[in-house]
This record gives structure tokens, sequence and C-alpha cells, in this order.
């Protein structure tokens, strides 16, 4: 259990001089907030989002705060490759991959190895299997999530934008998780419209509504 997260937590409680009972408002006891401060127990981040929210603190000044300012090499290396991808950039995009591989780290060999040779369907079931097991995305499942649509069938499509406007969360609102929500969505739309079913794709992302129902 990473205790950072409750040390930097009560931090910026204490910078704003607020009670541990503060959070009782939103249904959080301040003795489960005392023991997730001290390290006692990890609590889920939809309720430390819901926390940080009530003392106007994004989570991703919260995880910067937490990684000493310094992004993490995760985060790093994803923006890097959004980066690359943005630009068309395959001989950086192969670069990553390859450092992907010397990370030991699957998830990220996937998503590196999809924009440069694509994915075998061993690898597409992985990531259905582990997306399908995670109760909310953060922008890694969301990415994740993006670098394996080009390989899913249309109805595997349609079944991961269900699955993610049950595992949405707020946090969506920030531009970094925004941005790459709507990626995945609007790459959703092409997929399903490319491959003839442009009436599925208007009945289930209609424009007029869908970008109302994500801020929600």
């Amino acid at each position: 259990m990473d205790t950072r997260y409750g040390k930097v937590f009560k931090l910026i409680r204490n910078q704003k001089n607020l009670p541990l009972s503060y959070f009782e408002k939103i249904g959080i006891g301040k003795s489960h907030v005392g023991k997730f401060e001290r390290g006692e127990i990890m609590m889920a981040f939809d309720r430390i989002d819901n926390m940080l929210q009530l003392m106007n603190v994004s989570l991703g000044e919260f995880e910067l705060i937490v990684n000493h300012n310094v992004p993490d090499f995760q985060n790093s290396f994803l923006l890097e490759l959004v980066t690359a991808e943005f630009y068309q950039d395959h001989k950086k995009m192969l670069k990553l991959y390859e450092e992907s591989k010397e990370t030991g780290n699957l998830w990220l060999v996937i998503i590196a190895k999809a924009r440069v040779e694509g994915l075998n369907n061993h690898e597409v079931n992985k990531v259905k299997e582990y997306l399908a097991s995670i109760k909310v995305w953060c922008y890694f499942e969301i990415t994740l999530a993006f670098s394996v649509v080009d390989f899913l069938s249309e109805i595997e499509i349609i079944q991961l934008i269900d699955d993610l406007k049950i595992k949405k969360r707020r946090v969506y609102g920030e531009f970094k998780y925004r941005r790459r929500l709507y990626q995945l969505i609007y790459r959703s739309i092409i997929l399903l419209a490319t491959k003839g079913n442009v009436k599925e794709a208007k009945k289930r992302f209609g424009i007029s509504n869908f970008l109302w129902q994500w801020q929600c």
C-alpha cells in the first residue's frame, strides 16, 4: 500500500485548515479519513477525488504533488506516445515501443504496439478482460481502451462505450481526461461508420446529446 497519498492529502487538508470532520458532508467519516492519512488503509480513488473536489484541488494537481511535482514515468511515456501519434512520428513511436519492452510493463507494451504494428487476438482479449475487471476507469484505462478499439468488432465497440458510461467519473471534467475520452468516443464513431453502421453510430453517439451526457 502506497502511503504517499494519505500523507499528501493530510498536507493539503492542513494547509487549508480543514478538520477531519469536514468530509462528513459527503458521507466520509473523520475516522476513515484519519486512517487514510496515517497510511492504515487505502481509499478508492473516486472517494479521494470527491474529497479533493471539496477542497477545490484537482486530481491532476494531487497526483503531481504525490510524485514530488515530477510526472511519473507512466504518465510521461503516455504523453510522449500521444504526441508522437498526433504528429505521425513513426520513428518516435517505434522508439517508445522498444522502450516499453524494457520496462516489463505489459500494458505499456500493448499500448505502444497497437500504434506501431497492431495487436493480436490474445492481446486484445487480455485488454478486454482487464478493462472489464476495473470498476473506475482513470486516464490509463481510457488510453488502454483507445489503443484496442481499432481491433474490436462493432458489437464490442458498442459494449466498450456502454461500459465506459457506467464507469465514468467526475474527473472526466478535467481537460486531460476529457480530451482522451473524446478521442475514444470520436474514434468509436468513425469505426462504426466505416464498418457501414452509420445508423448505430448516430443512434448511440449523436453529437447533439453525447457531449452533454459525458459532462454529467
